[in-house]
């Protein structure tokens, strides 16, 4: 295309790990009159960008349901200046839980990683046990909001095997995660 980075187009960053100075780095962008905008990670980003503009386009990479948060009107039309992909939808909860269980079939018990601080967590959470309960599988639900040198994901008890999923989110362990598919660790 042509496009060379300090030549004829340049690339703005802006990045923070806490989401209630992502309004003033979206508004920033906005004031420098930015051609686009795209952000990733979490729908904190994209849903501060939303709120900062109507005209700069907007394509967003996130992990949450942009229907359900608002981010857009809906997956086949999806607002005026703002577009996406999304890798995690209620849809997907069941199929994902199907994998790990063809995957790790010697899991007892799910584990379910997730950071509190996550506006969707509790809804994430829920999609999960519904999809579990429904294929009559153990869960637990594993909390963390901060970035552990070393994640020690055994839960209180010991089962003999388990088997976990992260759940994306800002600000934790979860969200540092996000790229990974699958936990699995056995006991013995």
């Amino acid at each position: 295309m042509g496009y060379i980075e300090g030549q004829n187009f340049v690339l703005e960053y802006r990045g923070t790990e806490r989401a209630d100075q992502l309004p003033a780095l979206a508004a920033e962008l906005v004031r420098r009159q930015v051609t686009l905008i795209v952000t990733t990670g979490n729908a904190n980003a994209a849903l501060a960008a939303k709120a900062a503009t109507s005209t700069i386009p907007i394509v967003f990479v996130t992990s949450s349901d942009p229907v359900k948060i608002g981010l857009v009107d809906s997956l086949s039309r999806s607002g005026v200046n703002i577009t996406g992909v999304t890798n995690f939808g209620g849809e997907l909860v069941a199929k994902r839980l199907e994998l790990l269980r063809e995957h790790v079939p010697q899991a007892t018990v799910i584990g379910f990683l997730t950071n509190p601080k996550n506006p969707l967590s509790e809804d994430d959470i829920t999609e999960f046990g519904s999809a579990a309960r429904r294929v009559g599988q153990p869960f637990i639900v594993l909390t963390a909001t901060t970035p552990p040198r070393k994640i020690n994901l055994r839960p209180s008890y010991s089962p003999r095997s388990w088997a976990g999923r992260p759940s994306p989110g800002p600000n934790g362990p979860a969200g540092h995660l996000h790229n990974a598919a699958f936990l699995s660790r056995k006991w013995q």
